[in-house]
């Protein structure tokens, strides 16, 4: 079943273009979906598509696989969950992919990206997706997770198991692009069916991948490679929002940036407007002209932070007809942690130095795995840096306030005396 008729007016195909990559890329590339929400989309996003990466799927569940009739679809953890689904519990997920560590390796032979897919708030998909791409990781693989996080109504427990699997991914992947479920069925009408929303959601997240495989994978006017997703989540906890719209007629430009910027998928803009670094990528037919990418350009800064980094690319696809489309990633970052002032010092003694103390960066450390791919540290060597910084902070000396309060001896000496008052007769 196809949405309503005005879900198709907001998103007349909601599919990216089916374009073949360049020759000797596609092995490169492994999309891998993990869950049997993944493994049921994977199939629509492969549907149709020319010359298409590598792909693979894994599940716990051997009804899921089977149902994906895809050639390399296997199924993982049998001993721990006797070929069933892991029943929304993450760690039957996370044992069912430790004890076919082998297996997922020999998925991720022979390739330079991974491209993983998950549907999170289940069990399977929620625990075993950041162990898989920690593997790739640890294999020299730079891993790129799109993840769905789930509707409102699927209740507080998968979306906690999302959360969760959220940020261990944001440690064990070069860079986590996020497409909340909930954001996609507020494009819908309010009495949309279930199913139909649900087939929504497949459409968005089929044009999310192929787009983003347009953009990486092929020669355009104005390029971007994964160079440039890093860069965009530099100092973010590797963790991006995805935006995307899509328009055709004589205002197309216009109305796909009203439709992405006052629209739910970038919360009424206000993603744009905490995100430090944001990549900006516009399709178009060969009608795409230098005014509409610069409007296009100028609506995001004019909507973005100030100081904001914009990457621009463009893409000319030949196969389309009147059709213009945007896609934008979105790099949060936080806001500076509160820091209280400093108390001033006691007359008569010396002030502390004004020098802050060490504390915890917001980047963590990598180092270099195999193939001089980046890798984050393990746990042991988190724990001991954090016991290392612990160690290396100074102790409050004798007389030095303690969060922001003075010692209590300090308060048997009168205030006008510790102020340094004299008073004359």
């Amino acid at each position: 079943m196809q949405p309503t008729s005005s879900a198709d007016s907001v998103f007349p195909s909601a599919t990216a273009p089916n374009l073949p990559p360049p020759p000797g890329t596609s092995q490169s590339l492994l999309l891998l979906a993990v869950g049997g929400g993944a493994a049921a989309v994977l199939p629509r996003i492969l549907e149709g598509w020319p010359n298409p990466p590598d792909a693979a799927a894994i599940d716990t569940d051997q009804l899921a696989i089977d149902a994906t009739s895809l050639p390399r679809a296997c199924v993982i953890g049998h001993n721990a969950t006797r070929s069933h689904s892991a029943g929304g519990d993450p760690s039957i997920g996370l044992l069912a992919a430790k004890s076919d560590t082998e297996r997922i390796r020999s998925l991720l032979a022979g390739h330079n990206v991974l491209v993983l897919l998950a549907c999170l708030g289940g069990g399977t998909a929620s625990g075993a997706a950041p162990y898989v791409a920690q593997l790739a990781r640890d294999a020299g693989l730079l891993v790129v997770a799109f993840v769905t996080t789930p509707f409102d109504i699927e209740g507080q427990r998968r979306a906690d198991c999302a959360a969760d699997a959220i940020e261990a991914l944001r440690h064990a992947s070069d860079i986590v692009i996020r497409l909340p479920n909930q954001a996609l069925h507020a494009l819908l009408p309010p009495d949309t069916p279930l199913a139909d929303s649900f087939a929504f959601v497949n459409r968005m997240l089929t044009a999310a991948i192929r787009s983003l495989w347009t953009l990486l994978a092929r020669e355009n006017i104005l390029n971007i490679d994964i160079s440039d997703l890093q860069f965009l989540v530099e100092n973010s906890g590797n963790e991006c929002r995805f935006g995307y719209a899509e328009a055709s007629g004589r205002d197309r430009a216009a109305t796909a940036v009203r439709i992405l910027l006052d629209g739910p998928m970038l919360e009424h803009a206000r993603q744009l407007a905490n995100a430090g670094a944001i990549l900006l990528s516009v399709l178009g037919d060969p009608t795409l002209t230098l005014a509409e990418l610069s409007a296009i350009q100028t609506a995001v800064r004019d909507r973005a932070r100030d100081g904001a980094q914009i990457l621009v690319s463009a893409a000319i696809l030949p196969n389309w007809t009147g059709q213009l489309a945007i896609v934008l990633l979105a790099a949060n970052n936080a806001p500076a942690a509160y820091v209280r002032p400093a108390p001033p010092a006691p007359a008569g003694t010396v002030a502390a130095s004004a020098a802050p103390r060490p504390h915890s960066s917001s980047r963590r450390a990598r180092k270099t795995g195999q193939g001089g791919q980046g890798t984050l540290f393990s746990a042991q060597d988190a724990e001991a840096d954090a016991a290392q910084t612990a160690e290396s902070a100074p102790s409050p000396a004798d007389g030095e306030p303690i969060g922001g309060f003075p010692p209590a001896s300090l308060l048997d000496t009168p205030a006008f005396q510790r102020q340094g008052l004299r008073f004359s007769k």
